[in-house]
């Protein structure tokens, strides 16, 4: 039908490039309990009990771009992977990201081997930065302390016969 509006991100936190000038800026953001809550059902987390991200912006090639070195710090729960129970865990980790106007991404001077994030009109969140770089951050497979898989699946020895997955299907075949 008409053009959907795309949702709002949970921790904004907006600059204008416009009004970077030469000099560095730090920006020292934290996430608040909603917009904790909120990027916890984002993630698909239990929880985030804390997050906190500190950057620095300026610009760089005669100010065609600008890079964002920064650093989040959270204290998250995930869920783990065999058991589903909590686990707890905090995160640092360190990013750099560079962002140009389209119509300056693909000039040489610009990339020189960089991945060039595009910046489109005069808007970048760097609330929504620090979101994205929190969530690759996290453990893809977040375990319990010595949760094995082998605990919740069906003994692989039983009666000196080696159990497969159909072996109770093999079982049933014979019978008629």
């Amino acid at each position: 039908m008409g053009d959907e509006m795309a949702p709002r991100p949970e921790f904004p936190f907006v600059i204008h490039p416009s009004e970077i000038g030469e000099k560095e800026q730090i920006f020292e953001i934290e996430a608040d309990s909603a917009q904790r809550d909120a990027l916890a059902r984002r993630f698909d987390l239990i929880e985030i009990a804390s997050f906190k991200a500190r950057m620095r912006l300026r610009r760089r090639h005669g100010g065609a771009s600008l890079r964002l070195l920064g650093v989040v710090n959270a204290c998250v729960v995930q869920r783990c992977v065999v058991t589903l129970g909590p686990v707890k865990s905090d995160v640092s980790h360190p990013f750099e990201c560079i962002f140009s106007e389209e119509n300056q991404r693909g000039r040489n001077d610009v990339m020189l081997n960089d991945e060039v994030e595009p910046l489109e009109g005069d808007v970048l969140d760097i609330g929504e930065v620090a979101s994205e770089e929190l969530f690759l951050a996290l453990d893809p497979y977040p375990r319990v302390p010595d949760a094995a898989l082998t605990d919740f699946m069906p003994e692989a020895d039983v009666g000196g016969k080696s159990r497969h997955p159909f072996a109770a299907l093999a079982a049933l075949k014979g019978k008629k």
